[in-house]
């Protein structure tokens, strides 16, 4: 088995970034009275995830279908294109680039483990040379529908998606950088585990 000199396995919103981005990828592609319409149609919703008695998979499900469900895959994937080239290069943190470059210099293979939508992250991983493992949404019929096609890789399916895709023991290191609860299985994979790193 050939060894490989190592992995970095990365989440995104708020590791990566400096916010998060589905509430940016909101703003970016719904006029402001849709956004309106959604703040007062959700705002049961979030509360009830703030206090626990609704879990995130399901609000976020519940505001994507009402914010994209039934869209035309052209214009979804034409707005996830413009997303991902004009916004989401404003969001990443500088120490971020940096050590992504580090792992660059190195020679690691890069890899984002994401919970946010596979569809405008996975422009920006092919610019950044990065592999992706991300939550995605049913596309039929030439339109989109809100409905994972996968479970949401948060928290243990981030863990489950890695080591689907990656055989571990053929790296010499492994890295892992995280922000959230939902990143501690990610990290307990690492035998080089940051959180919070920025």
């Amino acid at each position: 088995m050939e060894t490989k000199a190592g992995i970095a396995f990365w989440d995104f919103d708020g590791t990566i970034t400096k916010s998060d981005s589905l509430w940016h990828f909101l703003y970016f592609s719904q006029a402001l009275y849709r956004l309106g319409l959604g703040a007062l149609a959700f705002s049961p919703t979030l509360m009830g995830m703030y206090l626990g008695r609704i879990s995130n998979v399901e609000a976020k499900l519940e505001i994507l279908d009402f914010f994209f469900g039934g869209w035309e895959l052209s214009r979804y994937d034409s707005i996830c294109q413009a997303f991902a080239e004009k916004k989401l290069p404003q969001l990443i943190r500088p120490e971020a680039n940096r050590k992504l470059d580090w792992h660059r210099q190195r020679g690691h293979e890069l890899v984002l483990v994401s919970a946010s939508l596979s569809d405008y992250l996975e422009p920006w991983c092919q610019n950044q040379e990065m592999g992706l493992l991300a939550t995605t949404l049913e596309r039929r019929n030439g339109h989109l529908v809100a409905a994972y096609s996968q479970p949401n890789c948060y928290g243990p399916e981030k863990a489950r998606r890695i080591l689907e895709r990656y055989n571990l023991a053929q790296y010499q290191e492994v890295y892992a950088y995280g922000n959230s609860q939902g990143d501690l299985e990610m990290l307990k994979l690492a035998n080089h585990a940051f959180y919070k790193p920025f």
